[in-house]
């Protein structure tokens, strides 16, 4: 009979029910999470492993709803956050275990009265301000409260300037999940690493240049919809980049009609970073053909490219000539796009000699991310990860393959 059960198996017993959350959706994730509190409660031993694992991810759902007209936008902290908080701000040694730390808000609605507002301070302090180990925050879905964003650029500066804290960067980021208007633009002072905007529909690229000011030099990756008015060059370090295409734009009042060739002929160029490239619908046959048998296309990707994936539907005839008209000078190693094969392996014994590795019809996902092994997937989903090289650290980047 074990009189007690080695350090590594208790280890390996609580990361299974961490992992398991791979597999299933948000409700699932929850219960993972309760079942490994529960292992805090077990015994000391169970204490030691599961604590760290528990706090190392941090996950923080605001309500988020809207008041007047125009709307007022105003959040409140629930119950289970609430407690989270003030657990972290009662204990600072739980904030060493601290890695991630990701805030959302969720939809709530209109309020009928106006809410007596959560303090962002109590926030953004307990999770954000003294974890010595933080290493990347993501925001989501409040880009329309500046509050929080002028309390995320108190703890980034905090964080550069205490003795005590860990001086690798923290990675900050911000997905915008809702529509930005002119004139409800926030200017956002925080330094992101990374932007999103993954709203449905685009609004005019001056706006986002100019919200992201303080992140011109900071900003290594960029998810947004290409439209007539945009230019990169103020993102001096830009590695990874998703552009969404778009030839509908004529009607949300830009002056003149969108030409995708002549837009990423202009933009290229000028990225002289650039390592990753995503390039996705929608974009009309006629104008993808012309751009890919166009060798300037093939030429205006800088050098400095190793991955790149076409999302676009292009025919085989067109990819070989892309192909083809690649220069000798690009470092091109990973290419991939939605379509067919081609005949008699064309495309795949050109990608070969040129030590091009192909692949047909997967959806790359460029967001950066340090690997997260309990990320909610679907389960009819293969996802495949593989590592670049980031300024400092390996960064995983996701696959996910239809």
């Amino acid at each position: 009979m074990i009189p007690f059960l080695p350090p590594g198996i208790i280890k390996a017993i609580i990361e299974q029910l961490i992992e398991r959350r791979q597999y299933f959706f948000h409700s699932c994730d929850e219960i993972s999470t309760q079942e490994v509190a529960r292992c805090c409660l077990t015994s000391q031993a169970f204490l030691s492993a599961a604590q760290p694992l528990l706090y190392k991810i941090i996950k923080v759902e605001l309500l988020i709803a809207t008041k007047g007209d125009p709307p007022q936008f105003q959040f409140a902290v629930q119950g289970r956050e609430r407690r989270l908080l003030r657990t972290l701000d009662e204990n600072e040694h739980l904030q060493n275990w601290v890695e991630q730390v990701h805030i959302e808000g969720k939809e709530g609605g209109v309020w009928s009265v106006t809410h007596d507002e959560d303090d962002s301070y109590a926030l953004i302090h307990p999770l954000v301000g003294h974890s010595p180990r933080l290493r990347a925050v993501e925001v989501r879905g409040v880009a329309h409260y500046p509050e929080i964003d002028n309390d995320l650029c108190w703890a980034q500066a905090h964080r550069q300037n205490s003795k005590q804290l860990n001086k690798a960067a923290t990675s900050f980021r911000l997905v915008a999940v809702e529509p930005a208007y002119e004139w409800n633009s926030h200017v956002f002072t925080t330094s992101y690493e990374g932007y999103k905007y993954a709203f449905s529909w685009p609004y005019k690229a001056w706006m986002w240049d100019r919200m992201l000011a303080a992140s011109h030099d900071t900003i290594h990756r960029l998810s947004i919809t290409l439209d007539p008015a945009t230019t990169l060059s103020n993102f001096h370090h830009l590695e990874h980049l998703y552009l969404r295409l778009s030839e509908y734009q004529r009607d949300l009042g830009f002056p003149e009609p969108t030409n995708v060739d002549r837009d990423l002929l202009r933009i290229l160029p000028t990225l002289s970073n650039l390592r990753f490239l995503v390039l996705s619908p929608y974009i009309s046959e006629s104008e993808l053909s012309s751009l890919l048998r166009n060798d300037d296309f093939a030429h205006s990707l800088p050098s400095t490219i190793n991955h790149l994936s076409l999302e676009l539907g292009p025919s085989s005839v067109d990819v070989l000539a892309f192909i083809k008209n690649l220069p000798k000078t690009s470092g091109l190693t990973r290419f991939n796009y939605s379509g067919e094969a081609g005949k008699e392996g064309e495309i795949a014994e050109a990608c070969e000699e040129r030590g091009i590795n192909l692949s047909l019809n997967e959806e790359w996902e460029i967001w950066w991310c340090v690997h997260l092994p309990q990320l909610a997937l679907s389960p009819v989903t293969d996802r495949t990860s593989y590592f670049t090289q980031n300024t400092e650290e390996a960064a995983s980047v996701t696959i996910e393959t239809k």
